[in-house]
């Protein structure tokens, strides 16, 4: 069997939104005075269980908000979704927070079969480590505070050793077959 390479276009959004950080770190620092110990995954950082939105009720103002925000992203890219309007159908699997410090990092992964996945970063110090995609160039996504990032589940991606804080909420999203 032959195989080719072929150079696609694969959208990677970002935008910055207007949520309370301070309070929604405050959630996060005492989600982690209460699960200290983490969880062993490709991220290697403190991050919490990926059930964190059925354990902790505090976040969902904050999951309501940024889903919406994706699903808006269909205003701008008629493609977002596919065209026959999934992005209504857009519902949350997995959601958790990672606190990142100095030298921590992420393994590059994916995750499939999740269509999109998405990162809020609810603090970005100025020296915190870019997000990397990885394909035929790597996309280097370097975070602030405030920022969504959305992008297709397969896509694999990657953070290096950071030489600062960042804090993110990080989801999983499905579509439903209605």
């Amino acid at each position: 069997m032959n195989s080719q390479n072929v150079l696609v276009s694969v959208p990677v959004y970002t935008k910055m939104l207007d949520l309370d950080n301070d309070k929604l770190k405050r959630i996060i620092q005492n989600h982690r005075k209460v699960f200290d110990k983490g969880n062993s995954t490709n991220v290697k950082a403190w991050n919490s269980a990926k059930n964190t939105h059925k354990i902790n009720p505090h976040f969902q103002p904050y999951i309501d908000t940024i889903l919406q925000e994706i699903k808006n992203i269909k205003n701008y890219d008629r493609t977002f979704c596919g065209f026959a309007g999934f992005e209504k159908t857009l519902y949350l699997r997995d959601f958790w927070a990672i606190m990142y410090d100095t030298d921590d990092y992420t393994k590059s992964h994916q995750h499939f079969p999740c269509p999109y996945v998405a990162s809020y970063y609810v603090e970005a110090s100025q020296n915190s480590a870019p997000i990397h995609f990885d394909g035929v160039q790597t996309l280097k996504i370097i975070p602030k505070s405030g920022m969504l990032v959305v992008w297709p589940g397969t896509l694999y991606h990657s953070v290096p050793p950071t030489d600062g804080k960042r804090t993110v909420l990080a989801m999983n999203l499905l579509v439903k077959n209605e």
